[in-house]
């Protein structure tokens, strides 16, 4: 054999390796692309599920609400949110919340909107349909909720933390009315970022 068809023959070997390698990264990719939104989602709604201890304190009123309804709708126009609102139930057996991707949920452990008292709790996924755009409100930035009595209750954001998902100081609150907003966040949805607003008037 002469040393120029052995050299043909190294460099043959050579683009089938590269052609082979080449399509296996192909179907590794095309695999992943199917299979990452279901990863994704998956993971999300596993680390989208609030903190709750099983049971709440009873809201002491500082006066006796005048108007209260259950949410239905959330507005904050400034970042562009506008989506139903459902009931968000939680499982005691599971230890789980209802999770929508398509809307957000009222923990129905927590008061109505009012005008009395209390911390009315409204979560959601980080999806572009549901809360994506919620960590770009800032402070004096305004949640209108809409009420299936056809109430409005206006709030301004006052305060944002981000904190563990074994934090379930939100639903010991004793005060004035406010609404707290959840959503998930951090590379791997690890954190709970929770926004507060306080009531600002009721329609």
């Amino acid at each position: 054999m002469s040393v120029s068809s052995f050299l043909s023959g190294i460099d043959m070997k050579r683009q089938n390796v590269r052609f082979y390698s080449v399509i296996s990264i192909f179907f590794v990719l095309t695999a992943l692309l199917f299979v990452s939104p279901y990863f994704i989602n998956s993971w999300q709604k596993k680390n989208s599920q609030p903190a709750f201890s099983g049971s709440q304190v009873e809201p002491k009123y500082l006066k006796k609400p005048t108007v209260s309804g259950l949410p239905t709708h959330i507005s904050i126009p400034h970042v562009g949110i506008s989506i139903d609102v459902e009931k968000g139930y939680y499982n005691k057996s599971s230890q789980t919340w209802t999770l929508s991707t398509t809307k957000a949920e009222y923990a129905t452990v927590t008061p109505f909107p009012n005008d009395a008292s209390g911390n009315t709790f409204i979560y959601g996924h980080n999806r572009r349909e549901v809360f994506y755009r919620l960590l770009g409100v800032k402070p004096g930035d305004e949640a209108v909720i809409t009420t299936a009595n056809n109430h409005k209750f206006v709030y301004r954001m006052s305060e944002r933390r981000d904190t563990k998902p074994t934090d379930t100081s939100l639903f010991k609150y004793q005060g004035p009315p406010i609404l707290t907003l959840q959503t998930c966040s951090g590379l791997w949805y690890q954190n709970r970022s929770l926004f507060v607003f306080k009531l600002v008037r009721v329609t």
